[in-house]
């Protein structure tokens, strides 16, 4: 009995928030990287975009993802349930804040 209270305890404790940060992660808008094959400016070192995280925006046009093109593709997809945890933050933090969120909530449920 003290072996499935063990299991049932790191399922939820460290199997639970592992699975619900990887569906947000899914969620969270991605850039091209810069290292990625499939880049367009990936073999052009004279393009100004080269060696930095690109996405095309709504008019076709390869620009650079910043904070503020993060937020807009945060904004242009209202559908994913997730969207509220990174809303409002910049890239680099929107991991952080909805991991924050995950284990605040799970503390909350624990006790």
């Amino acid at each position: 009995m003290v072996a499935l209270s063990v299991f049932i305890l790191v399922v939820f404790s460290i199997g639970f928030p592992v699975k619900l940060g990887k569906l947000v992660d899914a969620e969270v808008p991605h850039p091209m990287s810069p290292d990625d094959p499939e880049n367009p400016v990936f073999n052009k070192p004279n393009d100004p975009l080269h060696g930095k995280p690109v996405i095309f925006n709504d008019e076709g046009k390869l620009v650079e993802y910043t904070d503020r093109i993060f937020l807009i593709e945060v904004d242009k997809n209202p559908h994913t349930p997730y969207a509220y945890l990174f809303k409002g933050f910049e890239m680099k933090w929107a991991k952080v804040c909805m991991l924050l969120t995950t284990v605040a909530a799970l503390a909350a449920y624990c006790y």
